[in-house]
């Protein structure tokens, strides 16, 4: 059922529904406690899967320090155009 700005609206019905239905997940939830996953959880039931956890460790290394090598060749490229014998006019001809 749509109102007059082409919205759907919600009946008492369904609301009564929605209301059941959060009151059931919330019974859910209560029922289960709080789950934990510290890195010691992780690691205990990652069994047989450590050498991918040490992939996906290094990889993550490596990807993370892409940016910072770039600045730094970028930066070296830029210092050594300063460098060059006949000077930085030859640059801007």
């Amino acid at each position: 059922m749509n109102d007059s700005f082409g919205q759907h609206s919600h009946t008492a019905e369904q609301d009564a529904e929605n209301e059941a239905r959060a009151l059931e997940v919330k019974k859910i939830m209560e029922e289960d406690g709080v789950i934990s996953a510290g890195f010691y959880d992780i690691y205990k039931n990652a069994t047989g899967n450590y050498h991918w956890m040490l992939l996906g460790l290094i990889t993550a290394m490596c990807r993370g320090l892409e940016l910072p090598a770039l600045a730094l060749i970028f930066g070296y490229v830029f210092e050594a155009f300063t460098m060059v014998p006949w000077g930085a006019d030859m640059m801007h001809r």
